[in-house]
């Protein structure tokens, strides 16, 4: 539910790169246009509309903001509106929520368009379920899939708009003969389209790091499950979260491999200090634009078989620098004055992993320890299908997306 828009460096980036319409100029004003926003602190801004489907709302739970606003201008950054004019900064998270609760797609958009003559919801049948789009003579012509063990056709009069995710768009596609042509003809897969569909995934890695402050300001369980907050959420609904963006130029290029992920850290570290209602909260700097890269390749031609999803994180060591960096910033809160007069710490006993003991706590080759074993996703798998200009052998569409 965080409403952050991209860096508007990115978004020039891809025009630079041969993506015509998508600089931060061509964009802004469709962010604008979605949007409903109800922050009173942003109502005057010129990124803001209050016109749009997409409800965005401030969020309020905790007492932190307040500290750790006065800590990161402790440590040099000012308070921004993170989707505004200038992101490197501190802000008060806010939220894609209306009235309390989530301004989720369908409530945004398919709610509102449901009676429409031209719109029509088939359940059960795309996504995963999805088996081809037929193509004749390079033209999408219509979809094939099942539904409740029938299969179907449906005809398209213009277009086939494929929207199914990073990681079922492009197993759609390469069912549908788009892609690999080594990678088609190993599953003898008739080829209509040599391009390299699956590739280029990245993905958003997080490192948790808690801090644990003396006073009674976090939300555990006993509070959160408490008939009085629930009251509370059934009356004003409201939440947090707290965003912080800084820059960071990773500069090695060698490859790190092997990375392991040890779900008893997870348990051991996480879930019962949860359950011990300790007050606890969390930062996590994490890797926006990852170096490794991954695939998505079919295990077969069964279509309700899943893809083989090969992510290859960290495998390029330039993202352990960039996350031990992110710790490092992360780190400096608890030098801040503000936190020490709250007396919040990093835990001594957290940061001393099993697995990492013949490192010194906290040296980079500890560190680089430390994210191996505690960086997981956060969900953002992406560039399976990459955009493009004409002259990108990378790309999969063009800038128009076809």
């Amino acid at each position: 539910m965080a409403y952050v828009r991209g860096s508007r460096h990115d978004y020039d980036q891809w025009a630079t790169e041969g993506c015509d319409g998508w600089s931060y100029k061509d964009v802004l004003p469709y962010f604008i246009k979605s949007e409903d926003n109800r922050v009173p602190w942003l109502q005057d801004s010129i990124y803001h509309g209050k016109e749009g489907p997409l409800t965005v709302s401030p969020g309020h739970v905790t007492g932190l903001d307040t500290y750790n606003s006065q800590a990161m201008q402790e440590l040099g950054y000012p308070t921004v509106d993170c989707n505004g004019e200038n992101q490197i900064g501190y802000e008060p998270m806010t939220l894609t929520t209306r009235d309390g609760v989530r301004c989720s797609t369908s409530l945004a958009y398919l709610r509102p368009a449901s009676n429409r003559e031209n719109l029509h919801v088939s359940p059960n049948s795309l996504g995963y379920k999805s088996k081809k789009v037929n193509i004749v003579n390079k033209v999408a012509t219509g979809v094939q899939f099942i539904r409740e063990g029938r299969k179907h056709f449906v005809h398209a009069r213009r277009e086939v708009i494929l929207s199914a995710g990073a990681i079922n768009s492009p197993q759609i596609l390469l069912l549908s003969g788009i892609g690999p042509k080594k990678h088609l003809q190993s599953l003898n897969i008739p080829v209509e389209e040599d391009l390299p569909v699956g590739q280029n995934l990245q993905d958003h890695l997080l490192v948790p790091l808690m801090f644990f402050p003396n006073e009674s300001m976090s939300i555990v369980p006993e509070k959160a499950m408490s008939i009085w907050n629930i009251l509370l959420y059934k009356t004003m609904g409201k939440g947090k979260r707290i965003p912080l963006f800084y820059i960071s130029k990773p500069t090695l290029t060698q490859i790190y491999q092997n990375m392991t992920m040890k779900y008893y850290i997870m348990e051991k570290l996480f879930l019962k200090t949860y359950r011990k209602n300790t007050n606890v909260f969390t930062v996590g700097p994490t890797l926006l634009q990852p170096a490794s890269t991954g695939t998505i390749t079919l295990k077969s031609r069964d279509p309700f078989d899943p893809p083989i999803i090969e992510p290859n994180y960290l495998s390029n060591k330039d993202d352990i620098h960039t996350l031990r960096k992110g710790i490092r910033k992360s780190l400096e809160l608890g030098s801040t004055q503000t936190f020490k007069r709250l007396g919040i710490k990093l835990e001594d006993t957290y940061l001393a992993l099993p697995d990492c003991k013949e490192y010194r706590v906290p040296s980079d080759e500890y560190l680089d320890c430390y994210i191996q074993h505690l960086a997981f996703t956060i969900g953002h798998p992406c560039c399976t299908c990459k955009m493009g200009g004409s002259n990108d052998v990378s790309a999969v569409v063009d800038s128009k997306l076809r």
